[in-house]
């Protein structure tokens, strides 16, 4: 007998069966949802209560060892929040994402936030490929701030335009034509 119908079996006998079976019913549909997602880890074809919402990423909060009950953290890089509304307000996923140099590499002590990043990356990229872009393969959600991640995309924006740009020079050579050669260095004219 596993927790939850433990749990269940001994709420019947403090309140009626009939309401514990339906409560039951109820966790079971979130259940079924989340087991949806994790098989597909696409867009769900209807959209979700916000219960439901708060109750999955509850779920994947309590999966992180910040969060454990018995856990306290000395290490340098644990999640602790002091501030009792900064948990509510990031659902307890405090710990962080990824390791260093890789941002999507799995965090060993955020199990739960490496599966909601996981999983994040893979809804968009599935999102992307319902608006039309079906050529992309990969998709990463960046976790930042709106004025670094703007700062950021622009920045691969500039890159691969310089990339493309090196890339047309290339080819207008290789299509041949005048091409002016410099054989050293320019002279200024003497004054």
């Amino acid at each position: 007998m596993d927790i939850e119908e433990s749990f269940f079996d001994g709420a019947r006998g403090v309140v009626d069966a009939a309401y514990v079976t339906q409560a039951q019913q109820v966790l079971s549909s979130r259940s079924s949802l989340a087991s949806r997602l994790m098989q597909s880890q696409r867009m769900p074809d209807e959209g979700w209560r916000e219960r439901d919402v708060e109750w999955f990423l509850e779920t994947c909060a309590s999966m992180d060892s910040n969060n454990f009950a018995a856990n306290v953290g000395v290490g340098e890089r644990e999640g602790r929040v002091i501030a009792p509304l900064v948990t509510k307000l990031s659902v307890g996923l405090a710990h962080g994402v990824g390791r260093s140099g890789d941002i999507a590499a799995i965090q060993p002590k955020a199990a739960g936030s490496s599966l909601f990043a996981k999983l994040s990356n893979a809804m968009a990229l599935d999102a992307l490929q319902i608006a039309g872009l079906v050529e992309m393969k990969a998709a990463i959600v960046m976790p930042t701030a709106t004025g670094l991640t703007l700062a950021i995309c622009l920045l691969a924006l500039r890159q691969k335009e310089t990339q493309q740009q090196q890339q047309k020079k290339e080819k207008k050579k290789k299509k041949g034509g005048l091409h002016l050669v410099s054989h050293g260095p320019k002279v200024r004219p003497k004054r």
